[in-house]
């Protein structure tokens, strides 16, 4: 039985992979509907406002993002599609654990962030006040954060990094993977990896970045629209 406390998001994809519609744990249901023949079948159930409408009996995918990391791909058919609801009905038995692991999706939005104190080899340097910077790129793995003033990372080093996200505040321990510089050899940035990421904090970079595609989606939408209407 697929449950529903165990996903953070559905999409949902032509069979060409084409995402139509992203949808968070608010917005989506999974009842089990017995039928006249005594047979149950499970339904996707998604209510929103401006879903896409296509025709009944269309075939598409259903792809579950787990709370532990993995994608399950179901294939389905709808079987309502409204602007205000949006029902498929899966083929259990036939899904498949998609290989792209969600940990290593990639978002780009700027999240300030605060650095308290970094470790090199056996050395920890603590910051009299925290240096604070800018994560540019955010996945559930690691961030990548500009270069700043008062920080001069190398491959290997650890700092504590703290974040203000989804109304929490997150201390977590991350390495240095990478330095990135310019052209000119200026230094500006590091790709780096969490430490130790616990179940609460999952959750929470989990829900940052459906959020933020979800924003996303939700965008390009408009600006297809916007290019349709002026179209016409």
């Amino acid at each position: 039985m697929l449950k529903r406390d165990k996903i953070i998001k559905i999409e949902i994809t032509t069979v060409s992979g084409t995402v139509i519609i992203s949808a968070g744990a608010k917005q989506f249901t999974i009842p089990q509907i017995t039928g006249p023949d005594g047979l149950t079948d499970t339904i996707v159930m998604i209510k929103g406002r401006n879903l896409p409408e296509i025709n009944a009996d269309s075939a598409v995918y259903v792809i579950t993002f787990m709370k532990n990391g993995d994608r399950i791909r179901y294939p389905g058919r709808v079987t309502l599609s409204t602007d205000l609801q949006f029902n498929v009905k899966l083929r259990m038995g036939s899904q498949k654990v998609m290989e792209e692991r969600r940990r290593f999706y990639k978002v780009s939005a700027d999240i300030p962030c605060a650095i308290t104190f970094v470790t090199r080899g056996d050395e920890i340097v603590y910051f009299r006040d925290p240096v604070k910077t800018i994560i540019r790129d955010f996945n559930l793995g690691g961030v990548f954060i500009y270069a700043a003033e008062g920080i001069d990372f190398q491959k290997g080093d650890k700092f504590m990094l703290i974040i203000e996200m989804m109304n929490e505040k997150i201390e977590i321990i991350t390495q240095v993977l990478r330095v990135q510089t310019d052209p000119a050899g200026q230094v500006t940035g590091y790709g780096c990896k969490f430490e130790n990421v616990d179940k609460k904090q999952e959750e929470i970079f989990a829900r940052f970045v459906n959020k933020i595609q979800v924003e996303m989606l939700r965008k390009q939408r408009a600006q297809e629209l916007l290019a349709r209407e002026a179209e016409d």
